[in-house]
């Protein structure tokens, strides 16, 4: 199967929690047999329109940071069975390839956090405390 993650910030090295996560998944499931594609999609390359480099590559696993008006990573979206998305700033991108019939995974990392406290809130009645969700 043909995996593709987008990340929203560099993985490779993997300097914080979230880049050795994402990493670890890629390395997993590239043991697993499947071909996977980590595209660092990060802000700075897409306002930049970066040409495509190749980060990391060991088996079936390739890192690559690419500005988006790039050849690259249209290719590899087209070629992949799943696209996993670990931010919403490319939501517009989630559509097309829902409209392609792109089987897609949105995997926020933390929202977990934010759930359980919707969950306690929730038991306990009280109101939600809008400092931490920024409003």
């Amino acid at each position: 199967m043909n995996v593709v993650l987008i990340s929203p910030f560099e993985i490779f090295p993997a300097r914080v929690g979230g880049a050795q996560r994402i990493l670890g998944m890629g390395a997993a499931l590239a043991n697993l047999g499947h071909t996977v594609t980590i595209l660092n999609l990060t802000p700075w390359s897409l306002m930049l329109n970066e040409k495509p480099a190749v980060r990391y590559k060991c088996g079936h696993l390739v890192v690559m940071t690419t500005g988006l008006l790039r050849g690259a990573p249209f290719r590899e979206l087209i070629r992949a069975d799943i696209v996993q998305f670990e931010h919403p700033f490319l939501f517009f991108l989630m559509i097309l390839l829902k409209l392609l019939r792109k089987k897609l995974v949105w995997d926020e990392d933390g929202v977990e956090f934010l759930l359980s406290q919707d969950i306690e809130q929730a038991l306990t009645l009280e109101e939600p405390d809008a400092s931490v969700r920024g409003g």
